[in-house]
């Protein structure tokens, strides 16, 4: 059985590469955005072979809706993506995972049009969670991830093309990485503190960095509305159109606040912290935030998602928080305002990975809904969705594995592109 981890900071993703039963609510269908532009999501399925047994997971992403298949190389058989990025020119990076019964040890990096590079294998690097990807103007190819001989002694580290792992100057966790229009990439994450592990919570010694080009540290600012707060949590850079860099996460002293920062063009030093609305969600209740999955629309608003709890960090169940767990947990989202939740039907758990905006200011979410806590617990899986402007999860196609139907996936990384 693969296990696959991915870690946003310190929201614990693990992603089981087993199933779970089917949504009992049914999504709406996939659509074309009619914005001009192409909505790509980096994801995986899978299928039940009954009971709790699984077949092979398959690494795909989806081109408005459409499933491709990626493909294994050295007799492998099985896959997972995670990221996706596009260059330029349109061709299309997606980072991911492929191993099982095959030639060699399994291997992580990327596909370009589905020709793979490895960047690392599991023999050298025996725990590897990928954190993000980017592609410069350049054409150089950006990969973050923790790796190590488990997650206990994991180092964050970037991989420029098939270079050697280095780790950003005093990072103890990376969160996400962006490009700008010069050919620079800005990477998110944390220094001080401890690492990534999720069973901890936030830790009361980080600092939110940005990392230009993985050499220059820059911190961000903690201090709110003249407040100034003890630590924080940043994830999920990106760069708007005249290239200034947003960032969203949390500060934190004895509980949070959902902030976004912004840096001007080419000054890192300028950033500073703006709370979302927390209309419906007061701060003096709702004490945890994971906030993540930031996208700036054409008229300068802050989009992103979060996961919230009233006492604490709530449990989670092979990467998946649910409404029902103790405490229960809330999955919202902000476009432009207040804060509102994101529907899940009559399912009570979910997955949210990424978010994006495109050309027309409409906000994505990428995840998965499942339909209890205990199913996503045993099995890891749920149904591969993205969320519309808050509508009603859309689901997406899982294709076929050797003639027989896919049932499980999740959805991952999302952008717009060509």
């Amino acid at each position: 059985m693969k296990k696959h981890y991915v870690y946003l900071g310190v929201v614990a993703t693990v992603l089981a590469v087993i199933g779970c039963p089917l949504a009992s609510n049914t999504p709406n269908t996939p659509n074309t955005p009619t914005t001009g532009m192409h909505m790509y999501i980096a994801g995986g399925v899978n299928y039940s072979t009954g009971g709790s047994g699984v077949g092979p997971s398959q690494a795909v992403y989806w081109k408005d809706g459409t499933i491709n298949y990626l493909p294994l190389n050295f007799g492998y058989s099985w896959g997972w993506a995670d990221y996706i990025a596009q260059d330029k020119s349109g061709n299309i990076y997606v980072l991911g995972q492929q191993g099982g019964s095959g030639t060699g040890p399994q291997l992580w990096g990327y596909w370009r049009n589905g020709a793979f590079t490895t960047l690392a294998d599991f023999n050298t690097y025996p725990f590897i969670n990928e954190l993000g990807l980017a592609v410069d103007t350049n054409g150089n190819v950006w990969a973050l991830a923790f790796a190590g001989s488990d997650n206990n002694h994991a180092v964050p580290y970037y991989w420029k093309n098939s270079g050697s792992p280095t780790q950003p100057p005093n990072a103890t966790n990376l969160t996400g990485i962006a490009a700008d229009a010069s050919g620079n990439v800005y990477m998110t994450g944390m220094t001080g503190g401890t690492a990534y592990l999720a069973s901890t919570g936030f830790s009361s010694n980080w600092t939110p960095t940005v990392w230009k080009n993985g050499i220059t540290a820059t911190p961000l600012s903690t201090t709110l509305s003249g407040t100034g707060y003890s630590y924080g949590f940043v994830s999920s850079p990106v760069i708007d159109a005249s290239g200034n860099l947003y960032a969203c996460g949390s500060v934190f002293t004895a509980g949070g606040v959902p902030v976004y920062w912004k840096a001007a063009a080419g000054n890192l030093a300028s950033n500073s912290a703006t709370s979302f609305s927390v209309a419906g969600y007061p701060v003096s209740t709702y004490t945890y935030w994971v906030v993540y999955g930031t996208a700036v629309d054409n008229s300068g608003n802050v989009d992103a998602q979060a996961n919230v709890s009233t006492t604490g960090a709530p449990p989670l169940a092979n990467g998946f928080y649910s409404n029902t767990s103790s405490p229960p947990a809330s999955l919202i989202y902000w476009r432009g305002g207040a804060p509102g939740a994101l529907p899940l039907g009559t399912d009570t758990s979910w997955f949210s990975f990424w978010g994006a905006t495109d050309s027309s200011g409409n906000y994505f979410v990428t995840g998965a809904i499942a339909t209890d806590a205990g199913a996503a617990a045993t099995n890891g899986q749920g149904i591969p969705v993205y969320w519309k402007n808050g509508g009603t999860a859309v689901q997406l196609p899982m294709g076929t594995n050797g003639g027989t139907p896919n049932t499980f996936g999740k959805a991952q990384g999302i952008m717009f592109g060509q």
